[in-house]
């Protein structure tokens, strides 16, 4: 499975990198401050403030995992850019870590790049990065706002009932999901968009809609219009179609089966990305305006 990064603000091209990884860490902390009170065992505890959540990953660059000439260290630069200050802001980029359905506002807190394999001429053609990602929020405004769940969640049963099982990237043709998702994906003022190359469907989708989480959107219509039924038919050269940008997210909800606090999530994600493009920078004070 491929993860990528996304630098938000200001707004840069996607990074994908190959990421299937053995281990995932998380980690949070917070800070109490110890009170002293004379007479006491022990001094009592006060709660000053929550910490930041960092995560800690490595992703993996080879260049015999591309068909095209591929250089490892332009991929090594783009992911160290992440910790140098833009233009833009004075400040590095605001960024969304993806992989599979899970998304992480974050800023890079460290990047640290270990060569491990070399062409005769000395060039590296196989790179590991690790990563500390920590999770990004504005002043006043959280990026992923916390989902309310209900005390108690009563148990829903799979949206898809076909052979593909639960959740799935396409519902299976039998359940009546898919012809509302074919109805909204063909409404509104669908474009179209000439793959170049090196694009992918998740690069596309950014570009055209500003969310690398609507590809499943991009990738249905286009499989629903021109019969693609794989995402790499989606190819350099190729047309592609883009729905209307109102409609991606709930194609996706009738074609995935998300559970509500899944697409909430999406939804508030895609709601502060467009944000984030209207407000301004004020260095001095570190926050984002209207």
């Amino acid at each position: 499975m491929k993860g990528s990064i996304t630098p938000m603000i200001p707004r840069s091209d996607q990074i994908e990198f190959e990421y299937n990884p053995p281990e995932f860490e998380s980690s949070k902390d917070v800070n109490w401050a110890e009170i002293g009170i004379p007479g006491l065992d022990s001094p009592l505890q006060q709660f000053v403030r929550g910490g930041l959540r960092t995560l800690s990953l490595e992703v993996y660059f080879n260049a015999d995992q591309y068909d095209k000439q591929f250089d490892v260290r332009e991929a090594v630069q783009k992911m160290e850019s992440l910790i140098e200050k833009t233009d833009e802001t004075l400040a590095p980029p605001v960024c969304l870590f993806s992989w599979g359905t899970f998304q992480f506002p974050c800023i890079v807190g460290s990047v640290s790049t270990r060569f491990t394999m070399f062409k005769r001429d000395g060039t590296p053609i196989e790179a590991s990065i690790t990563l500390s990602l920590r999770s990004y929020k504005e002043a006043e405004i959280d990026i992923v706002p916390p989902v309310e769940i209900p005390e108690a969640m009563p148990k829903r049963k799979p949206v898809f009932s076909g052979k593909e099982g639960s959740g799935s990237v396409f519902a299976p043709a039998e359940e009546d999901t898919i012809k509302a998702a074919e109805a909204l994906a063909e409404s509104g003022e669908t474009t179209t968009h000439v793959m170049e190359e090196g694009e992918t469907v998740q690069s596309v989708a950014t570009k055209e809609l500003g969310n690398p989480a609507k590809w499943r959107a991009v990738a249905f219509l286009n499989k629903v219009q021109k019969g693609f039924n794989k995402i790499r038919d989606v190819k350099e050269g190729i047309e592609a179609m883009i729905p209307d940008p109102r409609n991606p997210l709930g194609v996706i909800e009738r074609i995935t089966g998300f559970p509500p606090e899944t697409m909430s999530t999406l939804r508030q994600i895609d709601k502060i990305s467009k944000e984030g493009l209207a407000r301004s920078f004020k260095p001095s004070l570190g926050v984002f305006e209207k």
